[in-house]
Order: structure tokens, then C-alpha cells, then sequence
């Protein structure tokens, strides 16, 4: 996959990536949406990664599923499968 135009992402490490996104996400969820634009291009210019997914990663905090908050795991959903064959 080619790096996006303009991008220094080339010589970045999965790793390294990570760890931007990790520090800017702080920064990024306490600032209003002008500076947010700005550090999304910055990001994105140095990462490479597409603009949605950028704003995706610094959304969401790391280490967190959505569905295991909603507490709609698999062993949840299970049991609610088995409890409604049960009924019919």
C-alpha cells in the first residue's frame, strides 16, 4: 500500500503509530474542533492513515470494546439464545 500523498509515514513502525495516536488522543479528546481538524492533518500526514480512520483512533480509547461496555458478549448472547428456545 502506498502512503498517502505528501505523507512521511514511510519510515513509521506499527508500533511507532501507535504511540502517536496514543498521545494525541489525550490531547485530542480536550480540544475544540479547530485545533481537532489540525492535529486530524498532522496525523494523517504523518501517519498515512486514511482521514476516517484517524478520527476513529483518536476517538475511541484504546484497549476498550464497544460491545463488551453494551455488555453484549458472546457467552451474554449465548445464554440469552438458550433462555429464548427455552420459551418457545
Amino acid at each position: 500500500m502506498m502512503p498517502a500523498k505528501g505523507s512521511v509515514a514511510v519510515g513509521l513502525r506499527m508500533r511507532e503509530k501507535q504511540a502517536i495516536i496514543k498521545e494525541a488522543a489525550k490531547r485530542y479528546r480536550r480540544t475544540d474542533k479547530g485545533q481537532k481538524m489540525r492535529m486530524l492533518d498532522e496525523l494523517v500526514t504523518l501517519t498515512g492513515y486514511n482521514r476516517s480512520y484517524a478520527a476513529r483512533a483518536l476517538r475511541e480509547r484504546p484497549g476498550v470494546h464497544p460491545k463488551k461496555v453494551a455488555g453484549w458478549t458472546k457467552a451474554a448472547t449465548a445464554k440469552k439464545v438458550a433462555l429464548y428456545k427455552r420459551r418457545c
